[in-house]
């Protein structure tokens, strides 16, 4: 049930290291550069539970959050979670090209998984879809927004 996320984040435009996370929309955002170098926008889909995974971690980004946590958060089971949640991961470590494993989501082991990207508040008015095709860099942040710790 997507409730069972907290609403901070689940409707909150943020990004994630180099990626634009849109909770309302199940997709991330990146800009991707082709061999000629042309900057052109990429939206990745993502499943409604692995959005509410990435939300969960981003809102406690930096701190670990135990495997159990994140299953009854998002699924709300006590029993038969362990899978889903390890697919999940893996899921979210191929949609953010993390070919270095724990670039953005590191695995503690016995513990659970901490969100290591910058977590940045977005405000989606000033990074509409047009504005994936401009020149590589972080997004809009909004003026003066602390990091969500």
């Amino acid at each position: 049930m997507r409730d069972m996320v907290a609403d901070h984040l689940s409707d909150t435009t943020f990004s994630v290291g180099d990626y634009v996370v849109e909770p309302s929309r199940n997709i991330i955002r990146h800009r991707t550069a082709d061999l000629s170098g042309e900057i052109s926008p990429q939206e990745i889909h993502l499943e409604p539970k692995i959005m509410d995974v990435l939300c969960a971690l981003a809102e406690r980004r930096g701190d670990v959050v135990p495997r159990t946590e994140l299953i009854d958060r998002v699924w709300g089971v006590r029993y038969g979670g362990d899978e889903s949640l390890t697919r999940a991961i893996s899921i979210l470590r191929k949609k953010f090209s993390d070919c270095t494993k724990d670039a953005y989501i590191e695995t503690v082991p016995k513990r659970g998984y901490r969100l290591i990207a910058p977590v940045h508040p977005v405000s989606i008015d000033s990074y509409p879809l047009t504005a994936l095709q401009a020149p590589p860099g972080p997004p809009h942040l909004t003026d003066a927004a602390p990091p969500i710790a």
